[in-house]
């Protein structure tokens, strides 16, 4: 029998992963709260796409020729998911503004200039979530790397979580429900990465708990 919240029986014997993105880490503008389908909606989405952009620097490192054990990802991969992915470049357009990405100089510390880590609240998550992309544990990242990572997220959370709670203002509703997050998922994406998002959003929302 698979475990729950606290590693309790969980009575459909199913094991529960423990959420990539800590429901803390889904911040909402005041007077907004997420309910259990909302923060299952986020979770799935905030997933899907850190997914797509550590995939995307996986492959850029691997491109180099650099795939033996112990290789990192550097800010440079990073930018180079960007670059290689039109759906992702759009969506974090306008954090890309305020930080352009690194120059293609071949220098492993080449990283944007506003690569500082938000207190590393997201760090847990960028670890397993590598873990997820390369389960054979063949790659690290790099500090840098880690901090553009955790700006990138954390400007993403604040787009999902912004675009939801207006959604659930036009309703005149102070709880963000999942389907305001689904909504917001699809104004925030396009092509193939909106089709991926919905389906993973809509499979979360449909195991969340009531309430």
């Amino acid at each position: 029998m698979g475990t729950g919240k606290g590693g309790k029986p969980d009575p459909h014997g199913v094991d529960v992963p423990e959420p990539y993105f800590r429901r803390e880490l889904l911040t909402v503008p005041e007077g907004k709260q997420l309910d259990s389908s909302a923060a299952r909606a986020a979770e799935a989405g905030l997933t899907c796409i850190a997914l797509e952009l550590l995939d995307g620097a996986m492959c850029s490192l691997r491109e180099e020729g650099a795939a033996a054990d112990g290789a990192a990802i550097q800010p440079r991969h990073i930018d180079a998911a960007f670059r290689s992915n039109a759906e992702l470049r759009l969506l974090w357009a306008a954090w890309l503004v305020e930080n352009p990405p690194a120059p293609c100089t071949g220098d492993p510390s080449a990283q944007p200039s506003a690569a500082k880590s938000p207190g590393g609240a997201f760090d847990d998550a960028i670890d397993r979530l590598l873990e997820a992309v390369d389960p054979e544990g063949t790659l690290t990242i790099s500090g840098s790397a880690k901090c553009v990572v955790a700006k990138l997220l954390a400007h993403l959370v604040r787009q999902l979580t912004n675009a939801a709670a207006e959604l659930s203002t036009r309703v005149n509703s102070d709880v963000i429900h999942g389907e305001d997050v689904r909504a917001a998922c699809r104004v925030l994406t396009t092509g193939e990465l909106r089709l991926l998002l919905d389906r993973e959003v809509r499979a979360a929302m449909a195991k969340a708990p009531p309430g």
